[in-house]
């Protein structure tokens, strides 16, 4: 009863999608005594932690459908004033594309939708980049008529100019080509597959074990970084260009200044995750694509001392706060659930040796899911496993 009368009294925020990451954030704002509802397509994690007052399914996260629920939802629990946060590039689209309906009743951080197009439309964002002189994996920009007009170097990749729409059409983030028959005939198949093709084709960079994925991620106003936090995937699934299954903060200064020049030709407000590739035996830290939204391992951030999800909450509340300029430095997070298997699967293939992953795991600070004061959500995802591979 005493969170029911928070909930009529105290504007709170509503997490759309309540994975790992939705529970971090939920988190986050509970421990302040920030009411938090969870909504989600699915049976979610997070709606088992105790800093969720309600839990509630929605319909799929595209279309109409959605939104309408979101403003029945508004109205028949009394949210004017809650604080909206998005997860996922296909949430965030939607609340922007609709976001003068929605802002009657909720306060809302997604980008409009002419910046939104210029970061999740990844050709558009990397010539971006590349305009601002951000080194860039060589994009092929031309029609190909013949092998004499194709000056990439082998292998190259097919992305989809839309990540996530590509993926759930092709079941995978990119397509590899050795040779330019085969690039042919995956063009050719590509074509007729889809009714209006939207990829690109894109140099490969040599990876390999060494190879480092660094992500820079800020709380920025109108393209000024108020905070910032840095992170690299230690492990990850698949091996390279993968989710993070083990990750660590790090400081790397020369991600900063070319950073701070994306948000500000951006104009971007929010909080967003700019990603870098790092190979060994070169100096360039090569731009990949940016998330308008907070990631997986976003609860290491806030265990460093950047918590963006109270960020969020204050700016769209008008509460002053002082920005953390520093955070701790080779602080480990981990997801045991698929570090382990995928961690042996590399032991077994080579990737990985046993004792660099046993000693990895004395170094962990941040859990996925499992914390001590809020035990539930990991005994859940433990038995909930088949249902989430399932949707997920």
């Amino acid at each position: 009863m005493k969170m029911q009368n928070i909930i009529n009294s105290s504007p709170g925020a509503l997490i759309i999608d309540g994975h790992i990451q939705g529970l971090s954030l939920a988190r986050s704002l509970g421990e302040k005594g920030i009411p938090v509802i969870i909504v989600d397509k699915n049976l979610s994690i997070a709606g088992f932690s105790r800093f969720v007052t309600k839990s509630f399914r929605s319909p799929d996260y595209h279309g109409e459908a959605f939104i309408k629920f979101l403003l029945e939802l508004a109205a028949n629990e009394k949210l004017h004033g809650w604080s909206i946060i998005t997860t996922d590039d296909s949430i965030t689209a939607n609340i922007s594309s609709n976001k003068k309906t929605l802002s009657e009743f909720y306060k809302i951080i997604a980008p409009d939708p002419i910046i939104l197009e210029k970061i999740i439309n990844k050709k558009k964002f990397l010539e971006i980049g590349e305009n601002l002189g951000i080194p860039v994996p060589k994009i092929f920009k031309e029609k190909i008529n013949n092998a004499f007009d194709f000056d990439l170097k082998f292998p190259v990749i097919i992305k989809g100019d839309y990540g996530r729409k590509f993926y759930m059409k092709h079941k995978t983030k990119a397509m590899v080509f050795n040779d330019f028959a085969s690039l042919q005939d995956g063009l050719s198949r590509l074509n007729s597959a889809e009714e209006n093709p939207s990829f690109f084709i894109q140099e490969l960079l040599p990876l390999g074990k060494s190879t480092r994925i660094i992500s820079f991620t800020a709380f920025s106003i109108d393209g000024e970084i108020k905070s910032y936090w840095i992170g690299e995937k230690v492990r990850e699934h698949p091996p390279t260009l993968g989710t993070a299954t083990m990750s660590k903060s790090c400081m790397v200064p020369e991600l900063v200044e070319m950073s701070g020049a994306l948000l500000k030709e951006l104009k971007y407000t929010g909080v967003s995750e700019i990603e870098f590739l790092k190979l060994i035996d070169d100096n360039k830290f090569y731009l990949i694509e940016m998330n308008p939204r907070t990631w997986l391992w976003v609860s290491l951030a806030k265990r460093c001392g950047i918590d963006y999800a109270v960020m969020i909450y204050n700016y769209l509340n008008g509460i002053q706060m002082e920005y953390p300029q520093q955070f701790k430095d080779d602080i480990y997070w981990v997801n045991p659930i698929t570090d382990i298997p995928y961690s042996l699967k590399g032991i077994i293939s080579g990737v990985y040796s046993f004792k660099e992953v046993f000693k990895s795991y004395f170094k962990v600070k941040d859990f996925s899911v499992f914390k001590l004061s809020d035990p539930f959500p990991a005994f859940m995802m433990i038995m909930l496993l088949p249902y989430i591979a399932l949707k997920r």
